[in-house]
């Protein structure tokens, strides 16, 4: 399978920008945050993510792209698949 863990927000008590649902998702898949990357859409998504510690890429859509992302620290923005691929992940 590609999909070990799904958390949702019913899983959590605080939803995002609190960063308690990348935690859990993280913690369940016994895996460190920094050696994670979050693929992000908005603002408050971004934020959780950055507050967990993952590395973020900002890929916004129709309804977000003019959200203001300026206190994201993300890795990257408006992405394709293999440019992530290529420039963020080493075989």
């Amino acid at each position: 399978t590609y999909i070990d863990v799904l958390v949702g927000r019913e899983n959590v008590e605080s939803v995002q920008p609190n960063p308690e649902i990348y935690l859990k998702a993280v913690q369940e898949l016994n895996y460190n945050p920094t050696t994670c990357l979050a693929i992000e859409d908005s603002v408050n998504g971004a934020t959780a993510a950055m507050l967990a510690g993952l590395d973020v890429v900002v890929n916004t859509n129709i309804i977000t792209k003019d959200q203001d992302f300026s206190t994201v620290q993300c890795v990257g923005q408006d992405m394709e698949f293999e440019d992530i691929k290529n420039s963020l992940f080493k075989e």
